[in-house]
């Protein structure tokens, strides 16, 4: 489903990441550890096709990445580092928009569900949501995009416990549903839960990111 190889990403003459190679297969779930500033933001971007390499190759279920990125894009849904804006919308009309756009649209129904399952109001206003229910509705808009490749960067920040077992269990959902999953983590609990894979991006001297895979439990 994804494989990306020699990844590359230069900032003028800063190195934010560098020699990095990824795979990830038809349901499974790779999970991205390191310290601040190794580049999982980085790589995340770069899988998503919002940023472009400076040097490498990144393969999403057969398509080139690099080269046809627009067609990568709908093969996936990424959540980012930073809060959802709703632009004036409630919660219930932004999911309707975000998914008709993404040629997926859901009933009412489908949506007022999967917002009560996020505990979020239909009716609320996204932009007066606290930073952990607008990261509840761009979680939901991605989970029900249905996306081949899930990419998410530190999707648990700012939730509570009890919305990250309730989201643990959706994720588990995805991947048994055949959703490919890349995510960025920073608690070593969220690893364990979710992760049957882990990529450790480290800082060198030099500025070059290199990495480990290390072997996890598969929780879900």
């Amino acid at each position: 489903m994804l494989r990306a190889s020699g990844l590359q990403k230069r900032v003028g003459t800063a190195v934010a990441l560098s020699g990095v190679d990824l795979h990830a297969v038809e349901g499974e779930c790779v999970g991205v550890t390191g310290p601040n500033g190794s580049g999982r933001s980085t790589l995340l971007k770069l899988l998503a096709t919002v940023l472009p390499p400076s040097a490498g190759s990144i393969d999403i279920d057969g398509i080139d990445a690099v080269r046809a990125p627009y067609d990568a894009r709908r093969r996936l849904a990424y959540v980012g580092e930073h809060a959802v804006a709703g632009h004036g919308l409630t919660a219930s009309e932004y999911l309707d928009f975000m998914l008709s756009a993404r040629g997926v649209p859901q009933t009412r129904t489908a949506l007022d569900e999967a917002l009560s399952r996020a505990a979020v109001a239909a009716d609320a206003d996204v932009d007066t949501l606290s930073a952990g229910n607008r990261r509840r509705v761009s979680l939901v808009a991605a989970f029900l995009a249905k996306p081949r490749l899930l990419l998410l960067d530190d999707p648990f920040s700012a939730l509570d416990a009890d919305a990250r077992l309730e989201f643990t269990r959706w994720l588990s959902e995805l991947r048994h549903a055949g959703t490919t999953i890349v995510t960025a983590l920073n608690d070593e609990r969220d690893v364990r839960a979710l992760c049957q894979r882990v990529v450790r991006l480290e800082v060198q001297a030099s500025g070059l990111k290199p990495f480990a895979v290390l072997p996890t439990p598969a929780a879900i």
